[in-house]
């Protein structure tokens, strides 16, 4: 997620959020500043659970989806097919439950206020804040999509 047109000391700055931290970005003259607030340390508890627990989730997938990538290719050359493609077919849905529950933190960050009742954790919500999402949320989505879809091709083939 990304929010442009603030200002740091008189300059223009972009302030952009990823999986595991939120990052300020600006210049002056020649030099570039960033700051980086990272999610595990965020003073709302709310917020750093459902954070941690999308990037999480996000690495579990990617490394599920790496093995399913092996199992395929082996799947190419194997003899006996019936195991693999039961495996394929159970890690595809793990997979995509992974991403989807991923889809839904991040949907929960972006559109919840958390911590309302204390006021000096409070986390107003990304939305409110004036952030957009962006080609990661994106391609989260298509992923997740993807092992929908991939799911079904292994439970009909």
């Amino acid at each position: 997620m990304r929010k442009k047109g603030l200002a740091v000391q008189g300059h223009a700055a972009e302030k952009a959020v990823y999986l595991w931290y939120e990052e300020i970005k600006y210049t002056i003259g020649r030099e570039h500043y960033s700051f980086r607030a990272y999610h595990r340390y965020h003073r709302c508890d709310g917020f750093r659970a459902a954070a941690v627990l999308s990037a999480a989730l996000d690495v579990a997938a990617c490394g599920l989806g790496a093995l399913i990538c092996l199992l395929a290719a082996a799947h190419l050359c194997a003899q006996t097919k019936f195991s693999i493609c039961c495996s394929i077919m159970v890690l595809c849905f793990v997979t995509f439950a992974c991403l989807a529950v991923s889809v839904a933190a991040i949907v929960f960050l972006y559109c919840t206020d958390m911590c309302v009742n204390e006021d000096a954790k409070r986390a107003v919500a990304l939305r409110d804040q004036g952030f957009i999402l962006e080609e990661g949320f994106i391609f989260i989505c298509v992923a997740a999509g993807g092992f929908f879809i991939a799911v079904f091709l292994e439970v009909f083939s």
